[in-house]
């Protein structure tokens, strides 16, 4: 079984690492989640490799068993099949962790049956389904189908998924929640203070402050790129400014397509969400949102779209963000969709004949998308 590392969308790369046997499989499931699942049902949707033809890993589904247990199983499970359905999955293996139980009398069986059962009216098999105690070294672990098939883990810490997951820089978080943790404010009391600030702002309004916050948006994650993030109140409030401005927030999405510059993003953003309230950040974390979106890091957008959600919860990009996230399939074409639209957006944003100034949309020698400027 090929785990295909969802970067290379990102940076044109291609990464195979060979999961060959359950147990490795069991161990990977935290780097492919980003967490380390506790109590959960997780799906994860095969289909054959273009090249090789062996089953290719191509989504994961993640449910908190607590929540689905009993009455809404059913239902849950036939909203999972249809995205794997939609996604092209051919095949399926059914994960369960936690539940107290034992090889002779395995947790959570009802909750299996229904999702196996959703996954075959759409088409879909399940070629395994496996119980781990829980996703530990030492944790007892076995297969529902084949009593035969068992066995402790060991470290998944150490498996190459995992190694290398470190190495990207992403890491795998303790829980789903520690996501929204990273999201909180450093410091309330300088938070108030920068509110009250930005509260009696005056807004931009005109061409001359559109082209200005713009600047201000394209040299900040510029500065990024160096690791010089904001540090003065008067930092925060002009790019809290910039981005509740629609045309130079226009131009903060579109600084998401470029892989480096939206690695140079998400440091920036996630920065200023927490130097802000919630209502005050909340632009700045649907632009995050969108990032992991591009990245296929669902979990860090879950928890950047709900920062959003708190703060402005009639935003409309906020609201089709949420939509892309409950359909996995649609995170394939977002970026697409944002690069046919780039040179409209981009028109819309900026103001070019009163200011001597473009900026656009440039593929470099690597293949990558950058926004720069050009005087004209």
């Amino acid at each position: 079984m090929e785990a295909d590392d969802p970067e290379r969308i990102a940076s044109g790369k291609h990464y195979n690492f060979i999961v060959d046997g359950p147990a490795k499989l069991l161990m990977s499931v935290p780097a492919l989640l980003g967490y380390v699942p506790l109590e959960s049902l997780v799906v994860i949707g095969l289909k054959p490799a273009v090249e090789s033809g062996r089953p290719e890993i191509d989504l994961i589904a993640h449910l908190d068993l607590t929540v689905i247990r009993g009455t809404h199983s059913t239902e849950v499970a036939s909203t999972v099949a249809v995205q794997m359905q939609h996604s092209g999955v051919r095949t399926a293996v059914v994960v369960i962790v936690g539940g107290s139980g034992s090889r002779d009398r395995l947790p959570y069986e009802a909750e299996r049956e229904d999702m196996s059962r959703a996954l075959l009216d759409h088409g879909i098999e399940t070629v395994d389904s496996l119980w781990a105690q829980a996703i530990t070294v030492g944790a007892q672990w076995c297969s529902y189908e084949d009593d035969a098939i068992h066995g402790l883990l060991a470290d998944w810490q150490n498996q190459p998924l995992s190694l290398h997951t470190a190495v990207l820089g992403d890491g795998v978080r303790s829980s789903r929640e520690a996501f929204g943790d990273e999201l909180r404010p450093i410091d309330r009391g300088n938070c108030e203070r920068r509110s009250r600030k930005l509260a009696a702002a005056d807004p931009i309004v005109t061409s001359k402050q559109i082209v200005k916050a713009v600047h201000r948006i394209l040299d900040a994650v510029h500065d990024a790129e160096s690791d010089r993030l904001p540090v003065t109140d008067e930092d925060f409030i002009n790019l809290a400014l910039a981005l509740n401005c629609r045309q130079a927030r226009d131009v903060a999405l579109l600084l998401c397509l470029g892989t480096r510059q939206r690695t140079a993003s998400r440091r920036l953003w996630r920065h200023l969400i927490r130097g802000l309230l919630k209502p005050d950040a909340a632009p700045a974390a649907a632009v995050l949102a969108l990032a992991h979106c591009l990245d296929f890091n669902t979990n860090a957008a879950y928890a950047a779209v709900k920062h959003a959600q708190a703060g402005k919860p009639k935003s409309l990009l906020v609201g089709i963000l949420k939509k892309t996230l409950d359909n996995p399939a649609a995170l394939k074409v977002i970026g697409k969709v944002l690069r046919e639209r780039a040179d409209e957006v981009l028109k819309s944003a900026y103001c070019t004949p009163d200011y001597g100034l473009e900026v656009k949309l440039e593929h470099t020698p690597d293949g990558d998308l950058e926004l720069r400027r050009h005087p004209i």
